[in-house]
């Protein structure tokens, strides 16, 4: 019986150690398309100019996934740059991330406030953003 408890104890040991030492492993995000992120700038442009405010509103909804997609990606370098203690990558990606946020939030206030009265700066903003895709 005291064997029994004792070969349980080690296997439970064992077990607790080697899932300690798993690295954690982070997915892969997709890269965003710097053309494709343009074209649908475009296309939100086109629409607020028709006056077609509905499907500016839903043109909005994929260039804010995009966006979202595009932060992701930066986040994942700061932490590749973390892991391989490269402070000059992770500098110049965490660089990156205030500046994409910073122009996310000035954008988003714009569209909320008015995203018809405000659609040459918001085109404006949309396109330095597009510049600062990786």
């Amino acid at each position: 019986m005291k064997r029994i408890l004792l070969v349980c104890t080690l296997f439970i040991a064992v077990c607790t150690a080697a899932l300690a030492q798993t690295a954690i492993t982070h997915p892969v995000p997709t890269p965003v398309s710097k053309p494709d992120f343009v074209t649908k700038v475009v296309e939100l442009n086109t629409l607020l100019n028709a006056g077609n405010v509905t499907a500016a509103n839903a043109k909005w909804t994929e260039i804010a996934q995009l966006v979202n997609n595009e932060m992701t990606v930066v986040r994942y370098k700061i932490q590749d740059a973390v892991d391989a203690h490269n402070d000059v990558d992770k500098a110049h990606y965490q660089s990156l991330s205030q500046s994409q946020r910073s122009l996310y939030a000035q954008t988003l206030q714009l569209k909320t406030a008015d995203i018809v009265a405000n659609k040459t700066v918001i085109n404006q903003k949309l396109t330095a953003f597009a510049d600062s895709i990786i």
